[in-house]
């Protein structure tokens, strides 16, 4: 902790202030324990350092080598810093009340990688990668650990998972990618976080083996981004020479077809796609060099380039570059609800704007060994694993909004979509109104605390349902409650659904499906063609979302025909194919 008197000195012009310039007095006045520090180049002592001094691209700008007593004490400071700004829109993206919690202090020196945020259960799953291993660099095994516990155990999948590298926690399963190993090649796995059941769903390219894959994003519509890398052979934790340069692989998420969508003579590694799917980031970590030397070499590649991506088939495109660190290279990133690019970059997590690339400040990990490899963004936290401990970043709403919940079983998901038919069915049949209808669901499950049809074309059932609930219950209760609705919600429902903070959404037919049954043009309800996703998850909230429902979609389609079937539409689309 930096003390009271030592913030108001850097303010008061202390030694170091110079290089430095004065942080918001939220900031400053140090009520969570966190030290901020800003380096604003449109300050002239930043723009001009009076001194002899010079660092390499792979060490951070406060081990610089400087002739002036001035600038060392200021690097000295910079160095015991948690949160330090370079653009002030960095202290509205992290806010005064974050604090940086140091969770797991591991005593392997092993590189740790592929952090995956479960958001139901509230675990953080990850693994060691690389030598040193008493089996040679391959590891087996991973870990699970508790958040709000902070409990950590070892955990082995069914079968056991060889080399895992990168993951993401996509409706409800993990999703993860392999280096293999000598008796296998890469792979992309699904893991049951309920029995750790592992299956495997790719391991070729038409019988050609993958160098090894590193890290994989999946977009909004379920499809596949994997960089395949030269690391695990340059460790040696694969045998084999590569096949090809390293690359970008998109895969159908559907078919499982793959197809190469970018290729490089540096080195992938992380990747990232925007929450609406148009533009994809991919770091290059050429610089960081194995064989035939193992080296960094500042004259390879360290920049995140931005691509275009087409609306189908995972075309790249437009390729323009977005960033070159400040320091070292990017190696896991992630986008945020707001679109900022989170990267892990060695010293410590820098946060990047997607549309100018600035470099807007960084999370430090306290200097020394920690070493920030990959990152795994929460609700409402940002967690950080690499060389050293494995760290958080948490704001104190979080235990205000968003609490811990659980997931509801197959046979409740059942049992409350059962109600919410039933009342679907009474709104067209008593009300003579549009077949829509919702519930809300209280945190045990069972028990059943609204119900609401349709009421009018501005009336929806889930935006009544929300501003009902909103009235009538705190936001941390309602994240824990599970919104059961016959028909995937439109965009304004979306969006009273998401500032109600009602935690789930349950939807049994799609969208898609609704315009089957309503026809082109239906004056009864204009269907909307958008996804609810891209509202209730492609911001600053996580709202888990789960349809359309196997086994329900049909049901709720037959039992609305009833009424659809009647309108103008329908009426006249049956004439001309009589």
């Amino acid at each position: 902790m930096c003390p009271k008197s030592l913030l108001l000195a850097l303010n008061a012009g202390a030694a170091w202030a110079y290089y430095t310039s004065p942080v918001p007095a939220a900031f400053s006045s140090n009520i969570t324990g966190a030290t901020w520090a800003y380096v604003d180049y449109s300050d002239s002592a930043v723009a001009v350092i009076p001194a002899t001094f010079n660092r390499s691209v792979f060490e951070a700008p406060f081990l610089s080598e400087s002739s002036d007593d001035k600038q060392a004490a200021a690097n000295s400071f910079l160095n015991k810093t948690d949160f330090i700004a370079y653009d002030e829109r960095f202290f509205s993206i992290i806010g005064p009340e974050a604090t940086v919690t140091h969770l797991q202090k591991l005593t392997t020196d092993n590189v740790h990688e592929a952090p995956c945020w479960n958001p139901t259960t509230r675990e953080l799953l990850f693994t060691e990668w690389g030598h040193p291993s008493p089996q040679n660099g391959t590891h087996r095994w991973q870990y699970l650990l508790d958040v709000d516990d902070n409990e950590l155990r070892n955990i082995s999948t069914v079968p056991p998972t060889t080399n895992l590298h990168g993951c993401v926690f996509f409706k409800g399963s993990y999703f993860g990618v392999t280096d293999g190993a000598s008796n296998e090649t890469g792979t992309v796995i699904k893991i049951d976080p309920s029995t750790l059941e592992k299956t495997v769903i790719l391991n070729n390219f038409y019988q050609q083996p993958f160098a090894g894959f590193n890290d994989l994003e999946i977009d909004r519509d379920g499809n596949f981004w994997i960089t395949d890398s030269w690391s695990a052979w340059g460790r040696d934790l694969s045998p084999f020479t590569p096949p090809t340069l390293p690359s970008v692989y998109f895969v159908n998420g559907t078919n499982m077809r793959p197809r190469v969508s970018h290729i490089t003579d540096g080195n992938t590694n992380g990747i990232a796609i925007t929450p609406d799917g148009s533009t994809l980031y991919l770091p290059d970590s050429g610089a960081s060099e194995h064989k035939p030397v193992a080296r960094k070499n500042p004259y390879n590649k360290r920049e995140i380039s931005a691509f275009d991506v087409s609306a189908t088939g995972g075309v790249l495109s437009n390729r323009r570059l977005l960033n070159n660190p400040i320091s070292y290279f990017y190696d896991g990133i992630k986008v945020s609800g707001e679109g900022y690019i989170v990267a892990g970059a060695g010293d410590g997590v820098d946060f990047i704007d997607p549309v100018d690339g600035i470099t807007l400040g960084s999370i430090r990990l306290g200097g020394g060994k920690n070493v920030a490899v990959n990152v795994a963004l929460g609700e409402h936290e940002l967690f950080v694993v690499g060389k050293g401990e494995i760290m958080g970043l948490t704001d104190d709403v979080a235990e205000e909004w968003f609490p811990p919940r659980n997931a509801p079983t197959q046979e409740q998901i059942d049992t409350n979509m059962a109600v919410a038919l039933e009342v679907q069915h009474a709104c067209m049949v008593q009300h003579n109104k549009p077949p829509f209808a919702c519930i809300l669901v209280a945190p045990d499950h069972k028990t059943v605390l609204l119900k609401q049809h349709n009421v009018s074309y501005i009336r929806h059932a889930e935006s009544t349902l929300a501003l009902s609930a909103a009235d009538q219950f705190p936001p941390g209760y309602l994240w824990q409650c599970t919104m059961y609705t016959t028909w995937e919600p439109c965009a304004m429902c979306a969006g009273t659904t998401y500032w109600a903070n009602i935690g789930r959404v349950i939807y049994a037919a799609s969208v898609q499906q609704l315009m089957e049954l309503t026809g082109p043009n239906n004056a009864t309800n204009f269907t909307a063609e958008d996804s609810c996703v891209q509202i209730l998850q492609g911001s600053q909230k996580y709202i888990e979302t789960m349809g359309p429902v196997d086994g329900w979609s049909r049901r709720i389609m037959d039992d609305a025909d009833w009424f659809w079937s009647k309108t103008k539409p329908r009426v006249e689309a049956a004439k001309n194919t009589v």
